[in-house]
């Protein structure tokens, strides 16, 4: 019999994130990657999100919403043995598709759709580069993912390529949304080729607003009907009942930042799977920071 790797979270929901369906996908049981239980640290975002969807079809870096769908599963659970995968690992880990802007604004999912054809993330290839408006195809052909978007369901919105032949690890903005494909705004190129990728949209709520960068987290932004499904806190203090240790890290400079959460090794008595990290640019790497891989199924 083949052992599996990974296991499926069922759908849930919870009473205090009122209209939101969290789970429906899988995960790995170990840090990325799956069946050779490499625990891949020092690799960047970009890196990670290649790393991931190079498992397979259907195979990406957990996002910001599967990560608070886990999240959640591990504050319900009684003992250890009531959580279906230990996402409390000893490094930090990188999440999909959650930026903060220099101003505090955040950058989220396009939609929280976990299914193969329906998800804002994947793989496709790249064509028309350098002409009009090139076009990210998703046909499930070779190595690309299969969608059936609803056309237009993500027109003006931005997607965030980490693999591509050229504009790698960059944001582009999106002018037109067809079944099975994304059509780009005039005048960016990103190159032909595979694209490993992830669409996002633009909220314009400040999530620093009345913080202190590091305080502990005392409350989730469980109520905003934009961020309800991403468990990112909205406020901090010296005081913490909800939380126990979660602490909030951010930093409001010049680029964009990309989401850690959890804790590493040495931050085990102040960190936990609230523990949100707005520090660094999706360049960035360290030691302490890894991966894990989800499934869409």
């Amino acid at each position: 019999m083949k052992k599996e790797y990974h296991v499926k979270v069922p759908a849930f929901s919870i009473k205090n994130v009122s209209g939101v369906k969290f789970g429906g996908f899988a995960v790995d049981n170990h840090m990325c990657c799956g069946s050779h239980k490499r625990v891949l640290r020092g690799k960047n975002l970009p890196e990670a999100m290649i790393i991931a969807a190079d498992k397979g079809k259907g195979w990406h870096l957990t996002t910001s919403f599967e990560w608070a769908s886990m999240a959640y599963l591990w504050q319900k659970a009684n003992t250890i043995d009531d959580c279906i995968v230990d996402i409390h690992a000893e490094t930090y880990q990188w999440v999909m598709g959650l930026f903060m802007q220099p101003d505090g604004h955040v950058d989220i999912l396009a939609n929280i759709d976990v299914t193969y054809a329906g998800s804002p993330y994947g793989r496709g290839t790249i064509s028309n580069s350098g002409k009009a408006n090139p076009i990210l195809k998703c046909d499930g052909k070779g190595l690309n993912w299969h969608k059936q978007w609803k056309p237009g369901s993500f027109n003006g919105l931005s997607i965030y390529i980490a693999e591509a032949n050229n504009g790698a690890g960059e944001f582009f903005p999106i002018q037109k949304t067809t079944e099975n494909s994304i059509i780009l705004s005039k005048g960016v190129v990103p190159g032909n080729g595979i694209a490993t990728y992830c669409i996002i949209k633009h909220v314009a709520i400040d999530v620093t607003s009345g913080m202190t960068s590091g305080n502990k987290i005392t409350k989730l932004r469980e109520s905003d009907a934009e961020l309800k499904p991403f468990a990112i806190p909205a406020s901090s203090g010296n005081n913490n009942v909800e939380m126990i240790a979660d602490r909030y890290w951010f930093y409001k400079g010049d680029s964009v930042r990309a989401a850690l959460r959890g804790g590493n090794f040495d931050t085990a008595a102040v960190a936990g799977v609230f523990y949100l990290v707005m520090i660094d640019a999706p360049s960035n790497s360290y030691y302490g920071v890894g991966f894990r891989a989800c499934k869409a199924l």
